[in-house]
């Protein structure tokens, strides 16, 4: 066998691989002992995240960015993730809030995946205290902003039918 001819295989071989930049590493996790990390890729939405392994990656400046990042955020991340003993998915943000069964659920926007993965999650699963105090205020305000400033509602009256067809609607 020809050593040159092989490094001369191997060469197209690698020639032949398309990379695609990474824009930035949004979660890492360890599956069978290897780790691996959930990737936005540079030009493409949300829908093509994929999680890649660590040996498949060239990118060591984000990686080291993304550990360094983890660490001073741990504490604050911790926060913000529904608690499971076995997998934890981080919150991006809290859309809406409603009230079943006499319990309150929020529905969630996960970090890292796409509105298809929105989901209704009961207020005693999250550990987000900040997230939702942050979420209540805004609520409110909406609530706030939402009401009318006047109501006029109608009331069953005595008046007949003729008395009542003369009637004028209030004035604004």
């Amino acid at each position: 066998m020809n050593p040159s001819r092989s490094e001369e295989n191997e060469n197209q071989a690698n020639s032949s691989i398309i990379q695609y930049p990474v824009e930035k590493i949004l979660h890492k996790r360890t599956k069978k002992g290897k780790v691996e990390y959930l990737l936005k890729w540079q030009g493409f939405n949300e829908f093509f995240n994929s999680w890649e392994p660590q040996k498949n990656l060239k990118c060591d400046k984000l990686i080291k960015n993304y550990a360094h990042k983890l660490k001073q955020n741990r504490s604050e991340e911790n926060e913000n993730q529904v608690g499971s003993s076995i997998i934890q998915y981080p919150i991006e943000k809290i859309l809406h809030k409603r009230t079943k069964k006499g319990k309150v659920e929020y529905l969630l926007k996960w970090q890292g995946f796409n509105e298809f993965f929105n989901s209704w999650e009961p207020q005693k699963n999250l550990k987000c205290d900040k997230l939702i105090k942050n979420f209540e205020e805004k609520f409110k305000k909406m609530k706030k902003k939402n009401q009318p400033e006047c109501q006029y509602s109608l009331r069953n009256s005595t008046k007949t039918s003729h008395e009542s067809s003369n009637s004028k609607p209030p004035k604004k």
